[in-house]
């Protein structure tokens, strides 16, 4: 992915059986209806928590954070690695128990 100000990339570190069991396309549209849902919510939250309009764009932080949410949501916590490059930094993004981003990690 690439925002404004870096390029993001992430990485799959579970094993093949923390990946979900296959789906049929109901359940497939289900999930992705429950997601957006959640996505919607999820962004409402952390616009509100920096105090802009549902037309603002979040802070890099904000956009960290909705990402790692919504693993969370999806199931995915602590199995997807969030990478950040910026000009020709490299470096490793974390959510904190609480929520917020802890420092980057340089790679």
């Amino acid at each position: 992915m690439i925002a404004q100000s870096a390029s993001y990339f992430i990485t799959f570190n579970g094993g093949s059986a923390d990946l979900p069991p296959p789906m049929t396309d109901a359940e497939e549209f289900a999930f992705e209806l429950e997601m957006n849902k959640a996505f919607k919510k999820i962004l409402k939250l952390q616009l509100k928590a920096e105090g802009k309009d549902s037309w603002d764009n979040l802070s890099d932080e904000g956009l960290q954070k909705l990402f790692f949410d919504l693993i969370k949501e999806m199931g995915f916590e602590g199995k997807i690695n969030l990478i950040q490059q910026k000009g020709a930094n490299t470096s490793t993004i974390q959510q904190n128990p609480d929520g917020t981003i802890k420092d980057s990690i340089p790679c």
